[in-house]
């Protein structure tokens, strides 16, 4: 068997971007078979399976597809249905049936949708392909034991022609209570009037990609700020050496859009910040991979990349804090939060223009907020300074921009460990650089928050909403939302003073591990008067694989066990002239 057939046989086929056994041909599923087995994946990423929900009395299968308009107008029906049968003990689950769509784009179907009941995806078809499912919509239900009970319609009403008032016969409603009644079936198979599902086509023989000409550029392009000597990802990615040996594993992370991470709606033409493969370049992976991983010609790679020397990206900092001793983290487990208070007291006004946060072991600090505190007063959100999330960049403001870290202040970490299986211990250190030119507007962060929520145990779609005011002509770089472990999407809006409405950002599959800021490829003017809406939605629910407890309220708190609504909208005045000269080696204003 040569090594391509062995990758496809190993298990490439069930990516979704990558060429499956799909249904080439309608088959019938075996008499009382059971599907506990099929796999799905959900919009973190991660492989489930139906007793994953526990007991229960049947599971109700919606397969649609995003662009089939018969299966969008089922979904309100889907809704009210999952509503009214989970008093029962039935699960209604909907699985996206699209080829090509990436989960990013099926956790955005499921937001734009409203849709508070499980979404996951069938990768590769093999669900569909082993229940019989041909379009969409089409449902099945499976009992108790996962048999196959009903396949077909929910009911007679929408069609591809149009729609009926009022249903002649709801299908699936009927099949429910029969089953619940402890009946037979009376019809188990229903026609569908719904848009056919694709099937996979094996794709035209051309020449195969090669790692110096067509693979090593992505890969410089899109990974390397992390996988890198001393970077933050857990293993480099710059010979072809590192690559090959876990050429499979990076196939399979780029077909399904982990790597690189990126968890907007829209790309590099909203955000400059962008780090997403195209369709065609993780095609492109896909399919060197396929090909046996060819090297290819030498004389086509570039030359090796240069990285920053020394630890820090901004340069030689004018000033460094760093802690006193040092933390030691576990080789396993869970930590919580760690608080630090650095030991140096600024004695005057100082404005930064650059701040970066390091770690003496990068790999295991997943991230790091600094913040600044005035001893005998409150704490309010707007101390925050700057934070370090896997991926993100160091604070660089550009020339006549800075941040101001008030007299008397001292900086606090609230710092979040990751451990990697062997027992280290970290010192984190700030880096501080200076403005070198006059400062004419302070870098500001508006702060949209809640923290009166109350998450009600097992909610799996739980609505939080906050809302800031500009009071002044604003010009916004760029956004970010935070919460913790039950964080499942945010959206921005802006709504400007004559009412104009504009969506800013939607994070369809929001991920703790990547708290990762979105800069506008274009900066936004927001007018006085422009409201900023941010609405976070929580999954408290046991199918939440990182809920910590989904059976008890969760409320704001400092830990990552608890729960925090925070969406940052990042700005500077439009019409402030500070001309603020700064002593270059201090920070401190000159008089």
């Amino acid at each position: 068997m040569t090594r391509a057939a062995a990758l496809f046989a190993a298990g490439l086929s069930l990516l979704s971007l990558a060429p499956s056994l799909a249904w080439a041909q309608e088959s019938e599923p075996t008499k009382d078979a059971s599907f506990k087995d099929l796999t799905f994946k959900d919009i973190r990423y991660s492989p489930r399976t139906l007793d994953e929900f526990g007991a229960k009395k049947a599971f109700v299968l919606f397969f649609a597809t995003e662009t089939c308009p018969i299966a969008k107008r089922y979904l309100p029906e889907i809704k009210r249905l999952s509503e009214h049968y989970a008093k029962h003990q039935i699960q209604f689950v909907v699985v996206s049936a699209d080829r090509d769509r990436d989960l990013v784009r099926m956790a955005a179907f499921a937001l734009r949708h409203d849709l508070s009941l499980p979404v996951v995806k069938d990768a590769g078809g093999h669900a569909a392909k082993a229940l019989g499912i041909t379009r969409s919509p089409e449902v099945a239900v499976l009992d108790a034991r996962f048999r196959l009970r009903y396949r077909g319609r929910v009911d007679d009403r929408v069609k591809l022609g149009g729609q009926r008032p009022q249903a002649s016969r709801r299908d699936l409603v009927e099949a429910l209570e029969e089953l619940l009644d402890g009946k037979a079936i009376s019809v188990p198979r229903t026609p569908v009037d719904g848009c056919r599902l694709s099937q996979q086509k094996p794709a035209p023989p051309k020449e195969a990609p090669t790692y110096a000409r067509d693979v090593e550029p992505l890969l410089r392009r899109h990974c390397l700020d992390c996988h890198r000597p001393k970077g933050s990802a857990p293993f480099p990615l710059t010979t072809y050496e590192d690559v090959n040996r876990i050429d499979s594993m990076i196939a399979e992370g780029v077909a399904e859009r982990r790597m690189p991470p990126w968890f907007a709606e829209g790309g590099a033409e909203k955000f400059s910040n962008h780090r997403g493969l195209s369709a065609d370049e993780r095609r492109l992976i896909v399919d060197w991979v396929r090909a046996g991983a060819p090297k290819g010609d030498p004389k086509q790679l570039a030359e090796p990349p240069v990285f920053p020397k020394g630890k820090w990206s901004i340069g030689e900092p004018d000033l460094v804090i760093g802690m006193k001793g040092s933390i030691k983290v576990l080789a396993d487990g869970y930590m919580p939060y760690q608080y630090v208070m650095l030991k140096h007291r600024f004695e005057h006004d100082t404005w930064v223009s650059k701040l970066e946060i390091v770690g003496d072991n990068p790999e295991v600090l997943h991230h790091c907020n600094v913040f600044f505190l005035r001893p005998g007063k409150a704490f309010e959100s707007s101390q925050i300074v700057a934070g370090k999330v896997p991926g993100g960049a160091a604070l660089d403001l550009e020339p006549g921009v800075a941040t101001l870290i008030p007299k008397g202040a001292i900086l606090g970490l609230q710092i979040h460990y990751q451990p990697n299986g062997t027992a280290v211990q970290d010192r984190v250190s700030i880096g501080l650089a200076f403005p070198k030119a006059p400062v004419q507007k302070r870098f500001r962060a508006a702060i949209i928050e809640d923290k009166t929520f109350a998450i009600p145990p097992g909610a799996g779609h739980h609505r939080v909403a906050a809302s800031y005011t500009f009071t002044e002509d604003v010009v916004s770089g760029g956004v970010l939302g935070h919460m913790h472990l039950r964080g499942k999407d945010v959206t921005f809006r802006a709504t400007y003073p004559d009412g104009r409405s504009e969506f800013l950002l939607r994070v369809p599959n929001y991920s703790f591990d990547w708290q990762m800021a979105y800069a506008f490829k274009t900066p936004k003017r927001f007018p006085k008067g422009t409201r900023i809406d941010c609405v976070a939605h929580f999954d408290n629910s046991k199918f939440n694989p990182f809920n910590p407890d989904p059976k008890r309220t969760v409320r704001y708190g400092l830990q990552s066990n608890e729960e925090m609504m925070y969406c940052f909208a990042f700005y500077v005045n439009e019409t402030e002239a500070l001309g603020i000269r700064v002593d270059p080696k201090t920070g401190a204003p000159l008089k």
